[in-house]
């Protein structure tokens, strides 16, 4: 039974998620928003927790840590790096496939993300650990662009699926890294 504050902190964030829609003309009452808290509580989650794994106290998680940590621990994929995995080898792979994260991604990162991403998601053979570095690379990405840079309501309402894969894909990472269950 959630508790009363509970039940506020829930009422306030969707007064908040309202009050922002109402102010930037985004007038789209279905629209609530969960999807960017959870991603941001999954992904403070995963970063306390991995980044303490490895001794780094006070260290933030990226793209060079995810690389240094795979390289000193042995990772394997789970039911939930996969499923973050096959939603943006989809997305992003073929000729047809998104080159951006739709604002949410910096353009100086994309040769990076050509590179080492769309090569391992477009390899139908690619190993669990190459699964895992995919994932780790793109919800890396997501939080920094998602956080740094100016961004609009209605961009962000556009990529819900985007940020709930990348939830997904960090209870993923915590469970690859053994910090979690």
């Amino acid at each position: 039974m959630p508790t009363k504050l509970y039940q506020r902190e829930i009422k306030g964030f969707f007064m908040i998620a309202r009050w922002i829609a109402q102010n930037e003309g985004f007038d789209n009452p279905n629209q609530d928003f969960s999807y960017v808290s959870d991603f941001v509580l999954m992904w403070s989650y995963a970063e306390n927790k991995i980044v303490n794994r490895f001794g780094d106290n006070g260290d933030s998680l990226g793209c060079k840590a995810f690389d240094r940590y795979m390289k000193e621990f042995a990772v394997s994929s789970n039911e939930y790096v996969d499923k973050a995995y096959r939603f943006y080898a989809q997305r992003y792979s073929g000729e047809d496939g998104a080159r951006y994260f739709d604002g949410l991604f910096q353009m100086g990162h994309e040769r990076r993300f050509e590179e080492e991403t769309i090569h391992i998601i477009e390899n139908i053979n690619a190993d669990e650990t190459a699964r895992v570095k995919a994932v780790a690379f793109i919800c890396s990405r997501i939080r920094n662009n998602l956080f740094h840079g100016a961004k609009d309501l209605p961009m962000i309402a556009a990529q819900e699926d985007v940020l709930r894969n990348a939830t997904v894909g960090m209870k993923g990472l915590a469970i690859a890294f053994h910090v979690a269950q």
